[in-house]
């Protein structure tokens, strides 16, 4: 018999430094990041806009997501070729990345070419010619995203999961990847989209993130401000974000129907406190310990010791109101309630059923602050921390400071974090397999009563 040991826990202390960021305001409002890199790769271009699928109107999911696209590969009203094309004889690469409370147009470029690929982005930003042919490209590439999505297990949950934890009528209910919705998107029209770009695309409301290396030359920042100085600052209507604050579901157990599934797909989402709370230190330390590290406590139950699963898996899905923490695996399609109700137990034990151990805690504290360098090696890994850290309005030391935040922190700390989102009550659960042995079986356990889920039917009530 295989005995399980864990490897003894050696304390060291994370050397990384987060870069160094230099922050400038052009005189129309624009923020700069600039990180200068040492090295040859790529130069990253982020540019953040407030908003995001959130503040798609009523009927128009998918608006953000599909006016990025368009911005992407659209004309501007002197008739040159679409931007894309341009960017391409550039040797850039581009493309859209919309979520909950963002909407960002993400290029990567070699140096030679970083002046001219600016010059381009500035000149779609305000000469957009939005004509009929680029919108219906832009349609048919969202519609094939949300197809692409709701092919797979996990895309259809992170499109189904929101509507299934978050209370009420909140506008967090819509799909985490900002695709929207497809019958939706095909009645948008052209004076939506220019809408959209009227009160969401002003410079004042806009943060650039240049990431990559020689970023220190003076030249480099003049050309940035001659690209983006002529941006207008307008007086137009600003878009309007709904901020409540959200609520968590309790107890949801929903099930989508594969028939011939050979797995069964399982996903337990907790809503979290808003991005800026403290708490979310501690929640990191209780994900490494559930799901993130491959001696978690889930992974080694279903893959280890039961061989259900290939393994179990978490992820956060970031807003600023109060995202997600999604813990998920495909399991056996046979094993899925006792997989779901592990899964379940898990979750709640870290409230006080089961907390965490004084080792636990120091080996997930040490895996966290350990890949830190690796979290941030690359250009584009830069570049990204630096666009949540502005959707998420987080303050400018938040990264370089939390190695030090976690040493401050104590097991105690952790299970009460965990008691203020789980509590007694059980996060929203969904699994997609075989909706007859999943429900039979569900009861049984005592996992509750299952929802059936129709993601079409879901799609046309998420306006």
């Amino acid at each position: 018999m295989l005995l399980h040991r864990p490897p003894p826990l050696i304390e060291v202390s994370s050397e990384f430094r987060f870069p160094a960021i230099e922050q400038i305001t052009l005189s129309n409002g624009l923020r700069l990041q600039i990180v200068d890199r040492a090295g040859h790769g790529p130069i990253e271009l982020r540019l953040v806009l407030n908003t995001g699928s959130a503040a798609d109107p009523p009927g128009m999911s998918g608006l953000a997501t599909l006016s990025s696209e368009l911005l992407l590969r659209g004309r501007s009203r002197d008739g040159a070729d679409n931007v894309a094309r341009q960017w391409t004889r550039l040797g850039a690469t581009a493309r859209s990345d919309v979520a909950l409370d963002r909407s960002v147009i993400a290029l990567s470029t070699i140096g030679a070419g970083l002046q001219k690929t600016m010059q381009t982005l500035a000149h779609a930003i305000h000469d957009h010619a939005f004509e009929d042919r680029d919108l219906q490209l832009a349609k048919r590439i969202c519609v094939a995203s949300i197809r692409r999505e709701s092919a797979s297990p996990y895309g259809l949950a992170m499109r189904v999961i929101p509507r299934l934890a978050y209370a009420g009528d909140h506008p967090y209910r819509r799909p985490l990847s900002g695709a929207g919705v497809e019958r939706e998107i095909e009645t948008i029209r052209s004076e939506n989209v220019r809408r959209f770009y009227s009160i969401a695309l002003k410079p004042d409301e806009t943060t650039l993130i240049v990431v990559g290396p020689g970023l220190k030359d003076s030249g480099v920042r003049a050309a940035i401000e001659r690209a983006f100085a002529s941006w207008p600052r307008t007086a137009d209507e600003c878009l309007r974000v709904d901020d409540r604050s959200v609520t968590a579901t309790r107890g949801v157990l929903a099930v989508i129907d594969r028939p011939l599934s050979p797995q069964a797909a399982i996903f337990a989402a907790v809503v979290l406190p808003p991005a800026g709370d403290a708490i979310h230190d501690a929640i990191a330390i209780a994900d490494a310990v559930t799901a993130r590290m491959f001696n978690s406590r889930l992974n080694l139950f279903l893959r280890e010791e039961k061989g259900w699963s290939y393994g179990a898996r978490s992820v956060f899905a970031s807003a600023r109101a109060g995202g997600l923490w999604i813990v998920y695996a495909s399991v056996r399609a046979d094993r899925a309630i006792e997989a779901a109700d592990a899964v379940r137990r898990e979750l709640r034990g870290l409230a006080g059923d089961r907390p965490l151990l004084e080792s636990e805690f120091r080996r997930a504290r040490q895996f966290l602050t350990l890949n830190r360098a690796a979290q941030y090696e690359t250009n584009p890994q830069v570049a990204h921390t630096l666009r949540d850290s502005i959707v998420r309005q987080l303050p400018e030391d938040y990264h370089a400071g939390f190695d030090q935040r976690l040493l401050q922190l104590s097991p105690g700390q952790v299970t009460d974090a965990c008691k203020s989102i789980i509590g007694s009550g059980q996060p929203a659960l969904l699994m997609i397999g075989n909706v007859k042995s999943l429900s039979a079986g569900a009861e049984s356990a005592g996992l509750g009563a299952v929802k059936l889920i129709d993601p079409e039917a879901l799609d046309e009530a998420s306006a």
